[in-house]
């Protein structure tokens, strides 16, 4: 089944970011702005929230062109997506997230076109579900306690022109295993 391995779920949501010529920063940076100011330890808002294995946000500016055989594509907007990773099904861990660090995630989705914030948590279920695309992944059947330590960094193909951050929750077995991706 998309999406799901077994416990985990695996979670891909992309926003698209509001474009104002007239925002003094752009959002696209007061995103990033705010993004590079959060903790990636296990004082991470997304560390805090409950059944989080990993949480990477990116912001992404443009696709780029690898040459032929492909076409020239360029999107409409600049999208913030968040990749996680988390164990149990996508209402649940959407009801944790708005319950545990609905100010983290104001601060940065409403630079997204629609968020309707945290707080109404139908409106913010509805607006996330609508801009998630289906993941297909392979993952160990595992949850928080146990997932395997990665082997590194992976970033064949990272376009240029994006911010990313990933957090990974901690677990009772490591008492950090963050990265920062650039």
């Amino acid at each position: 089944m998309p999406n799901q391995n077994g416990k985990v779920y695996g979670l891909t949501i992309l926003s698209p970011i509001i474009d104002d010529e007239e925002a003094t920063p752009s959002h696209d940076l007061q995103i990033r702005n705010y993004l590079a100011k959060l903790p990636t330890d296990e004082r991470s808002p997304f560390a805090l929230a409950p059944a989080t294995h990993l949480a990477r946000l990116v912001v992404m500016d443009d696709v780029i062109y690898v040459g032929m055989p492909a076409c020239e594509e360029h999107l409409k907007s600049k999208y913030l997506i968040l990749e996680s990773n988390c164990d149990g099904d996508l209402t649940s861990y959407l009801t944790g997230l708005a319950t545990a660090i609905p100010e983290h995630l104001d601060a940065i989705w409403s630079h997204c076109i629609g968020y309707p914030g945290a707080a109404n948590l139908q409106a913010f279920l509805d607006y996330m579900k609508s801009c998630q695309i289906e993941t297909t992944f392979s993952s160990p059947q595992s949850t928080t306690n146990q997932f395997p330590k990665p082997s590194g960094p992976c970033k064949p193909n990272t376009p240029p022109q994006t911010s990313s951050r990933t957090i990974r929750a901690p677990t009772p077995h490591s008492s950090n295993r963050t990265s920062i991706n650039s």
